[in-house]
């Protein structure tokens, strides 16, 4: 029951933040010119690697601070 109720959420709430995803990835292309979509590596459940994506903030080629 739980589980289901997980999934219907989870569908309506992915359904109604796709257009505001689809903006934000819309405004990184139209800003930068580079991909939208990086790949980060992380450490999950019983420590096992997985990849996730995730929408770009930073610019690509920056590295780091300067003053």
């Amino acid at each position: 029951m739980i589980r289901a109720f997980d999934l219907v959420v989870s569908a309506a709430m992915l359904t109604l933040m796709a257009p505001v995803i689809g903006l934000a990835a819309l405004a990184v292309y139209l800003e930068t010119g580079g991909p939208v979509l990086y790949r980060a590596l992380r450490v999950g459940k019983d420590g096992v690697d997985f990849e996730m994506l995730k929408l770009r903030t930073m610019r690509t080629g920056s590295d780091g601070l300067s003053i």
